[in-house]
């Protein structure tokens, strides 16, 4: 039986992740952007998707799908219901080259 723990990520995968938290961080609306902390969960949280997709591995694609929905509650900008966050993060996002 396969588990999470051994599904791949790829050096392409992690590239992409790492974009996007560096763009958080250095984004003028963002005061606090994903810690390393919140990059580590990213990649359990895609190792999961992928192993639900019954994949033995994790895509750009999962990140970049995922990232509004993880992402979003884990930076910090000025406005308190954190809509803003999400557009931003769907910004970001979109400038990801696949």
């Amino acid at each position: 039986m396969k588990h999470v723990k051994h599904i791949h990520v790829s050096e392409e995968v992690a590239n992409v992740l790492m974009y996007i938290v560096q763009k958080t961080r250095k984004h003028q609306d963002i005061y606090v952007g994903i810690s390393p902390r919140g990059a580590l969960q990213m990649i359990r949280l895609a190792k999961s998707y992928a192993f639900l997709e019954d994949r033995d591995f994790v895509t750009p694609f999962d990140i970049v799908e995922l990232a509004p929905l993880a992402f979003s509650h884990k930076i910090l900008t000025d406005d308190p219901t954190q809509r803003k966050n999400a557009i931003i993060i769907e910004q970001i996002v979109k400038e990801v080259k696949l």
